[in-house]
């Protein structure tokens, strides 16, 4: 049996999933994506992902292997919040034959699924439910249209229904999101930047598939419009993590040394700030590509000092400005950082 469970869905485990449809928690609807998990005898849980879509009054729907296999469901059918579809295919020389039956909540899949491959059948158990959708991070955008090819970057928070973020034209020209949704797995915001000395309205309308981005972006030109077609793909977040020898810029040449610690989880920070005037917490620590800001906030001679650092990383070196905020009176000065080996 250990054999032929793996044989039955070996090559139909997969890897990364795509984006969860919005739904309604008191609508339950197979159309999506569902992630699939089917438990064998031998404790080897199998993961499948399978994708729906409402086909006029019918369905229609893919499954995908980690073999890179995509194959057509069969006999999609869905009432009373039950859900059925069968699939066949050749494995290994030998045809497979699956037949699922699963009961749907608005997020859930509990069912069976009875196969048949050479003659040999079985009922193996199937979970699942929605793959969760999480666009936080940097993402790298490839903007193709009639003026040219062009690369802005987008760096989005996502939390629940809310997507907040900075877009970044370039080194110099940023804007905030806006009117950010997500809404039947489509991603949709506005975001309005200088272009070329003329403002530039773009209305994005893109999907996830799994580390991916594709879509579209209609665009306004000082009323010059157009559609580019997007791609786009996550980027690694910078590696920030580790112990920074800060050095800052005084007056008359003088230089002053403190000492950053830096945990990272994503494009999470947090840490712990050394000066003159003892250790404090680091906070507003944002990671936004390569550009890193980060608040020290303390006491002295009973006022409140505050140290808002802006950098930009390359590699294990990182320069910028740090604002000092004492008592209400500011002064800017730069610093250079080194990451300890």
């Amino acid at each position: 049996m250990k054999t032929l469970a793996r044989v039955l869905l070996g090559g139909l485990m997969i890897g990364l999933l795509g984006p969860a449809v919005a739904v309604a928690e008191d609508k339950v609807t197979p159309v999506g994506d569902w992630q699939l998990e089917v438990a064998t005898p031998d404790g080897v849980v199998l993961n499948l992902k399978v994708n729906i879509k409402q086909d006029g009054d019918n369905y229609k729907g893919t499954m995908v292997g980690d073999d890179g296999v995509e194959s057509e469901l069969t006999d999609i059918a869905f009432k009373d919040d039950e859900l059925k579809f069968a699939l066949s295919r050749d494995f290994g020389g030998q045809q497979l034959t699956s037949k699922f039956t699963g009961k749907l909540t608005a997020e859930k899949f509990e069912g069976s699924v009875d196969y048949d491959i050479g003659g040999q059948a079985g009922t193996l158990e199937v979970t699942g439910g929605r793959p969760k959708l999480d666009l936080t991070g940097t993402w790298l955008l490839v903007a193709t249209s009639e003026g040219g090819v062009f690369e802005p970057k987008l760096h989005l928070k996502h939390d629940g229904e809310t997507l907040e973020g900075k877009y970044e034209w370039n080194e110099d020209v940023t804007a905030e999101i806006k009117d950010g949704k997500i809404v039947d797995g489509e991603i949709t915001f506005t975001v309005t930047h200088d272009f070329n000395g003329e403002e530039i309205v773009v209305k994005y309308k893109v999907k996830l598939d799994g580390e991916k981005l594709a879509g579209s972006a209609d665009y306004d030109l000082a009323g010059q419009t157009g559609t580019a077609e997007i791609e786009g793909s996550r980027g690694k977040p910078v590696k920030v993590a580790g112990t920074w020898n800060i050095t800052i810029a005084g007056e008359n040449g003088e230089t002053y040394e403190t000492v950053a610690k830096l945990t990272q989880e994503g494009d999470a920070l947090s840490g712990t700030y050394e000066g003159p005037a003892g250790e404090a917490k680091i906070s507003d620590a944002k990671l936004e590509g390569n550009k890193l800001s980060f608040a020290v906030a303390r006491e002295r001679d009973g006022q409140k000092l505050v140290l808002n650092y802006k950098g930009t990383l390359d590699g294990d070196t990182m320069k910028g400005e740090v604002e000092f905020d004492f008592g209400g009176e500011t002064r800017t000065t730069t610093f250079e950082a080194k990451r300890a080996e």
